[in-house]
């Protein structure tokens, strides 16, 4: 299979095999899944060196998580690249992260374990800091709020939509005590919500690397 093909593969949606012919990502997807899961191993075993099994498995647990790959997947623009049928309304998170992992798949095949592993070193890892702190980047924010300031919660405001109907940009922001402290967007108004959440704490200074 030409490279470019394979990649492709990659980014079609069952839904659009079963209109158009040809193969869908499903099978890259399985492949995907199981390099995932051996470079984050991997990576864990040697970064974690002093940890024991129980602690690794948690923290693998959490990296390969369907919303960690989802939320990858859009900052990646692949929910942009993917191809699915017509009669498709929305792109569901279950199929972003499997597109990520489809993608994942198709890197090992082109450039081998070496490529995989440089690939979720550079996105999938850096996700090991939010396993400090497992709530949303929304609940984070309005938990701040209910200490600093008297139980005043965040508001979160729409402020533009873009692209098509079916599959609209959602542009958000959020403000605390009248003041926009993070402006987010996203395919789904929750995913903007929170990107517009995460923008507020880094502020703040509460990113999640933050002990």
């Amino acid at each position: 299979m030409a490279t470019p093909n394979l990649y492709l593969t990659a980014l079609t949606h069952s839904s659009w095999a079963n209109e158009h012919g040809g193969e869908h990502n499903e099978r890259l997807e399985f492949l995907g899944d199981a390099v995932l899961q051996l470079c984050i191993s991997d990576l864990l075993f040697h970064r974690l060196s002093r940890e024991r099994e129980g602690v690794l498995t948690r923290a693998r647990r959490h990296l390969v998580n369907g919303e960690i790959l989802a939320a990858l997947a859009l900052d990646l623009g692949l929910d942009q690249a993917l191809r699915i049928g017509s009669g498709e309304e929305t792109i569901e998170p279950k199929p972003l992260s499997g597109v990520f992992e489809a993608m994942l798949g198709a890197v090992y095949l082109d450039g081998g374990l070496p490529a995989a592993m440089a690939v979720v070193q550079a996105t999938v890892l850096p996700h090991l800091a939010d396993n400090r702190d497992r709530r949303d980047p929304k609940s984070r924010l309005q938990e701040w709020c209910q200490q600093q300031h008297s139980g005043a919660l965040p508001t979160y405001e729409d402020i533009g939509q873009e692209g098509p109907d079916n599959q609209p940009l959602w542009r958000v922001q959020v403000r605390v005590d009248g003041e926009v402290l993070g402006q987010g967007a996203a395919r789904k108004k929750k995913y903007a919500h929170r990107a517009a959440a995460k923008q507020a704490l880094d502020r703040l200074g509460l990113d999640d690397s933050s002990p």
